[in-house]
C-alpha cells in the first residue's frame, strides 16, 4: 500500500467499520474512490435519518387554531375570559362561544390577534350548538382547570390589585414594610448565631 492510501485506510478503520471489510475495496485506485463515496452516503442518510426521527419526537407545534380549543381572550370587552372556538371562518378570524351559560360571553366572531392559544381542548364538531359546547365544557370541568393555572392567578391577581382603593394600598403597603423588618431581624439573628 502506497502513503496515501495507508492515511485514508486508517482514518476510515477508526470509524466503526471492520478492518477486513475495508481491505475488500482498496483493491484499486477506482475502488478507492468508490469506497469514499459510499462511506459518504452513508453519513448523509444516517443524518437525514436521525433527524427525521427527531423531527417526529418533537413537535414544533402543540396549539392549533381548530373547533373545540380553548381560548384566553386578551382585547375587548371580554377581555381576560376563556371562550371556545367553534367555527373557523377564514385565516383572521373565528367564532368563539363563551358559553354564554357559563361565563357570559355571547357567540361571536373574533379576529385572532385579539385571542391566545391555551392548552385546553374539548371534542366538538365545527359548528356546534351551545348545547353541546355547553355540555362538553362542563364535563371536562375546563373552568376549574383554567383557575388552576398560573395565567389564570396572575390575572385574578392583576384584577384584584386593579380593584384595591387608596386605603387597601395603604394597608398592603404596611403590611410588607412590617414583613421586611420582621425578615431583616430574622436575618440578622442567623449571621450572629453563624458567627
Amino acid at each position: 500500500m502506497t502513503i496515501k492510501r495507508k492515511k485514508v485506510f486508517s482514518s476510515l478503520t477508526k470509524s466503526k467499520f471492520q478492518e477486513s471489510d475495508c481491505i475488500k475495496f482498496f483493491c484499486g485506485t477506482r475502488h478507492l474512490i468508490f469506497w469514499i463515496l459510499f462511506i459518504k452516503e452513508e453519513i448523509k442518510l444516517f443524518k437525514e435519518k436521525t433527524l427525521c426521527e427527531n423531527l417526529n419526537k418533537m413537535s414544533f407545534f402543540g396549539r392549533f387554531v381548530e373547533a373545540g380549543r380553548i381560548v384566553l381572550i386578551t382585547f375587548g370587552k371580554y377581555a381576560d375570559k376563556i371562550a371556545v372556538i367553534v367555527d373557523i371562518l377564514d385565516q383572521n378570524r373565528v367564532l368563539i362561544d363563551g358559553p354564554s351559560t357559563v361565563n357570559g360571553i355571547p357567540r361571536h366572531v373574533i379576529s385572532l390577534k385579539w385571542v391566545s392559544l391555551t392548552n385546553f381542548k374539548i371534542d366538538i364538531k365545527r359548528g356546534a350548538k351551545l348545547d353541546e359546547v355547553e355540555k362538553k365544557f362542563k364535563e371536562e370541568k375546563i373552568e376549574e382547570q383554567w383557575n388552576k393555572t398560573s395565567l389564570a392567578k396572575k390575572l385574578k391577581l392583576k384584577d384584584m390589585r386593579a380593584k384595591m382603593t387608596d386605603f387597601d394600598r395603604f394597608k398592603l403597603g404596611f403590611a410588607k414594610s412590617k414583613r421586611k423588618a420582621i425578615l431583616g431581624a430574622e436575618i440578622k439573628r442567623l449571621m450572629k448565631e453563624k458567627k
